[in-house]
């Protein structure tokens, strides 16, 4: 807050202060939130992958195993010829599990901030 107040009083913009005074002082913390990130997410993958029985082919019963979009990603990905349609495909299906992700941590935000102030004491 020290640094940022200061660009500010020295009469930089607050554009300015974001990108030379904030962003480089957390680029450390961002580059260890997103390595972190995408180790867990890949250590999810693997426990799905091994809890779910990778099966390819979708039944009716629940029991006889599925195949989950990052399962298919992480098993697919390596084999797949750059600019291929696979490639793209599968690129596509983390595009759209990116996006079902945010869709879903947005309503429950929505959700989480509803019910704060819905049920916030006096």
């Amino acid at each position: 807050a020290a640094m940022t107040n200061a660009s500010l009083a020295l009469g930089a913009s607050r554009w300015q202060t974001c990108r030379r005074v904030v962003l480089p002082a957390a680029a450390s913390g961002v580059l260890s939130a997103a390595l972190i990130g995408m180790g867990r997410a890949a250590g999810e993958t693997m426990i799905l992958l091994l809890a779910a029985g990778n099966t390819p082919l979708m039944q009716c019963n629940l029991f006889s195993g599925l195949r989950a979009i990052s399962n298919t990603i992480l098993t697919e990905l390596p084999a797949a010829l750059p600019h291929s349609t696979h490639f793209r495909a599968l690129l596509l299906g983390a595009l759209v599990l990116l996006l079902f992700t945010c869709t879903l941590n947005s309503a429950a935000l929505v959700l989480r901030r509803k019910w704060a102030r819905k049920y916030k004491s006096p």
